[in-house]
């Protein structure tokens, strides 16, 4: 099974949806699920917080990071990070909560028109902000990583995938 979300957000959490209350069902707010305060439920886990952890794009370093925010930690290629933990992502990064496997994806860079546009008096070609695609509930992928490999390979779930897109910007 493969689903896809859309989410053009710079910041991802990732977690265990709120249960829905007698409240929240009989709501005209939207159904239960757009009431979370997560766009990737890992389930009913215990284990795992409902706000577990983050990813987010840092615009001075250029890259994408995990923040983890739930006291159980997470496994990032194969290198456990508890609370607290800020660590860089990199193509294809491996990202274990509690007994769920999320892989980290960015796609090929968009091609960049070299031609200065006809508005613009500069030819500076500015950088693109990225937004976040989230692919989920996938099966293990054929895909080589470019990430070291885990320390330790204990035997999972299927991995879920994350990609992770970059937009167009209108040139200023």
């Amino acid at each position: 099974m493969h689903v896809t979300d859309k989410h053009d957000y710079l910041t991802v959490t990732i977690g265990r949806s709120l249960p829905p209350t007698s409240a929240s069902l009989n709501s005209t707010d939207g159904p239960p699920s757009s009431q979370s305060p997560v766009n990737v439920d890992l389930g009913p886990l215990k284990s795992v917080s409902r706000l577990h952890t983050r990813i987010e794009y840092k615009e001075e370093e250029a890259h994408f990071v995990l923040i983890v925010i739930g006291h159980n930690g997470a496994w990032v290629d194969g290198v456990w990070s508890g609370s607290g933990s800020w660590v860089p992502l990199g193509e294809r990064s491996q990202i274990q909560i509690v007994s769920q496997t999320l892989h980290f994806m960015l796609p090929p860079p968009a091609m960049v028109d070299e031609s200065p546009s006809p508005s613009s008096a500069s030819s500076v070609q500015r950088a693109r902000s990225p937004s976040i695609d989230i692919t989920s509930i996938s099966p293990p992928s054929s895909l080589p990583s470019h990430s070291p490999s885990p320390r330790t390979a204990p035997s999972l779930p299927p991995p879920k995938t994350f990609a992770l897109s970059q937009p167009s910007t209108p040139e200023l």
